[in-house]
């Protein structure tokens, strides 16, 4: 789990219930300031998405959870090329999956020597997905990219971490 996490886990319950119930995403930005972590709301987004503001000035963005309210807490290729694309050291996913509040990360190691490699590979199978209408094609795509991140999790350029919200 990515160093926000007791952050993001005290708050991910109630966000994963909200969106199970009305169907439409939910999600938090986390922010840094002189080693304070800031949690902003993001509100209610659509069925499909969710608009992700940057943080104020002054603060470094560390990271960002939504939830998909279908239950699937894989990150879509959208949600990858959005981490990919901003200075985050990962992305978080919720969902009710079998009746339990989840959280998915996948993080980068954009320390790791193959971490380039890893990044373009990721980012060009991300961005045929989302250049495809909804279609087979786009899912068999979709299937690129968790290969892709299955790829980095064996070179140690992704980590991957799940857990069950804890009660409120």
């Amino acid at each position: 789990m990515p160093r926000h996490r007791s952050h993001l886990l005290a708050k991910a319950r109630l966000q994963i219930q909200k969106a199970a119930k009305d169907g439409h995403e939910r999600g938090m930005l986390f922010c840094e300031k002189k080693g304070e972590v800031l949690v902003q709301d993001l509100g209610k987004g659509g069925k499909r998405h969710l608009d992700v503001p940057k943080c104020p000035s002054k603060t470094t963005e560390i990271g960002t959870f939504h939830v998909h309210p279908s239950g699937d807490v894989r990150p879509s290729a959208a949600d990858i090329l959005v981490a990919i694309n901003s200075k985050n050291t990962g992305e978080c996913i919720g969902g009710k999956v079998d009746g339990k509040d989840i959280v998915s990360c996948i993080e980068f190691n954009k320390d790791h020597r193959d971490w380039p490699e890893t990044r373009r590979r990721l980012k060009e199978a991300a961005g045929r997905v989302v250049d495809e209408p909804k279609n087979k094609r786009a899912a068999l795509l979709e299937r690129v990219v968790d290969l892709e991140i299955e790829a980095g999790i064996k070179k140690g350029t992704l980590k991957r971490s799940t857990e069950t919200a804890p009660p409120a």
